[in-house]
């Protein structure tokens, strides 16, 4: 599933820490090797720890109550494994086999999730490691789904003249949408008020397109109101993924990875947009405060479910959801 895309950067998972972050980080992440055919974990199993692999491959597979297997898949390097969303079953939901000698790192789950709580840096670090790795498997996937053969519909969408409307800060209404979202639920008034200083309220038109496949990433959005409508280009033809509404955050991944824009986002009807810059993203992903930490947090549990809905979609066992989408 994991591509050279973005991998890379996971496989090297620890490389640029320095010592005193390697020592922190050694308190909850040590090195892992097994041969083919050993078990990892088993599904309904305590969630004890979960791993990042560097190489080999691990295959996962689900159990239904009739004993058959419902659903198998495979991790491969860059990928990893283990962790489940807020909300899930406190046990591992698929049995995970070592299908090809994998070497890897083994994270202890309940003393990273005691520094997540506490906002250590080391956690943070290894978080955005994670995080990372997510971003490289759901593009690989979301191209392999791309791909498939399908009803191509509409011309090639023109490029992206650059965001065009009304701009200016944030109203009242804007903040206390976000206030509402789960997306923001853990963040506290004063946080989201920072969130908003560093964000956009733009009134876009009908028919603006936003940006397009293929292009660097220049900001991500909220949406507060309207429509957007994400495609892919496919032989000179456009391909509908999905229509976004009200609530969905589109476009973080590109600014995650840095890796370009994995499909076009056009807007269906006049919207109001919520725009985080490049730049400022990045700032407070660096500035290493509670709210990093927080917007990672919430980042990786969008990215979390995005790769599950994926893989659901490519095994056939879930219809294409628009809150996957992340562009």
């Amino acid at each position: 599933m994991a591509g050279v895309h973005g991998s890379a950067k996971v496989v090297r998972a620890f490389d640029d820490l320095t010592a005193q972050e390697r020592s922190e980080v050694d308190t909850f992440v040590t090195p892992f090797a097994s041969k083919a055919g050993a078990v990892l974990f088993r599904q309904d199993m305590p969630q004890d720890r979960m791993y990042l692999l560097t190489s080999g491959r691990v295959d996962l597979s689900t159990t239904l109550t009739d004993g058959s297997t419902g659903l198998h898949l495979v991790a491969t390097p860059g990928e990893s494994i283990g962790e489940s969303a807020p909300g899930d079953s406190p046990g591992y939901l698929a049995t995970a086999r070592v299908a090809e000698d994998a070497t890897g790192y083994e994270i202890n789950l309940d003393r990273f999730r005691e520094l997540r709580r506490q906002y250590a840096p080391p956690a943070f670090k290894v978080l955005h490691r994670l995080a990372l790795g997510l971003c490289s498997a759901i593009r690989n996937l979301d191209a392999e789904i791309g791909s498939r053969p399908a009803k191509l519909a509409a011309p090639t969408i023109p490029q992206a003249p650059g965001l065009s409307g009304r701009v200016h800060g944030l109203s009242q209404d804007c903040v206390g949408f976000l206030r509402r979202m789960p997306f923001f639920e853990a963040f506290t008034d004063t946080e989201i008020n920072a969130m908003c200083v560093s964000m956009r309220q733009w009134e876009v038109a009908k028919d603006q397109v936003l940006f397009t496949e293929g292009e660097p990433a220049a900001s991500c959005f909220v949406m507060a109101r309207g429509l957007v409508e994400v495609t892919v280009e496919r032989n000179g033809h456009l391909l509908t993924l999905a229509d976004l509404g009200p609530g969905r955050i589109f476009g973080e991944i590109s600014l995650l990875d840095q890796g370009p824009r994995s499909a076009n986002c056009r807007v269906l009807k006049d919207s109001i947009l919520l725009e985080i810059g490049a730049g400022e993203f990045a700032r407070l992903f660096r500035e290493g405060s509670r709210l990093s930490f927080k917007l990672l947090e919430a980042v990786h549990w969008n990215l979390l479910s995005v790769h599950r809905a994926l893989l659901a979609e490519r095994t056939g066992l879930g219809h294409r959801d628009t809150s996957w989408i992340l562009v």
